[in-house]
């Protein structure tokens, strides 16, 4: 089985609930549509591609990279980078490991995630809100 997430730019999608819930049902088909006409590409979209890819290689990814991943206990997901949003499919044994990185890299990059496959919710994590660990400090440093 497999999981979708989507990592989306937030100064790149509307800001009104119901416009992005729009935006939400629309990123699938938008390429068949005569109107759709893309901005700019988001470099901070683009970046986290790259960056997810070293945790959890592409599916074409070079064999050795798949291989060293499937020794760590990852699979390869699959990607597809539009130029607002990064869709992500993962396996369902790294749906949580996949999520509390992107948690952490999208509040450090302000980015957002539309969970697809689960709660069907825009987030956009915020520094703070992540756990200790995540913002580098670890159970042995004092204040």
């Amino acid at each position: 089985m497999s999981y979708d997430l989507i990592v989306y730019d937030p100064s790149l999608i509307p800001a009104d609930a119901a416009e992005r819930r729009t935006w939400a049902q629309g990123v699938f088909t938008r390429d068949d549509d005569p109107a759709y006409s893309p901005g700019e590409q988001s470099s901070a979209v683009t970046e986290c591609a790259s960056s997810l890819q070293t945790v959890f290689p592409a599916d074409d990814a070079a064999e050795s990279e798949i291989e060293d991943a499937q020794e760590r206990g990852v699979h390869p997901a699959k990607y597809f980078v539009d130029w607002d949003h990064l869709e992500i499919t993962l396996a369902d044994e790294d749906v949580q490991a996949a999520h509390q990185w992107l948690q952490d890299y999208c509040a450090r990059n302000g980015l957002g995630i539309l969970d697809i496959a689960g709660t069907g919710e825009f987030t956009e994590p915020e520094a703070d809100t992540q756990p200790p660990e995540s913002r580098g400090i670890s159970a042995t440093s004092t204040p």
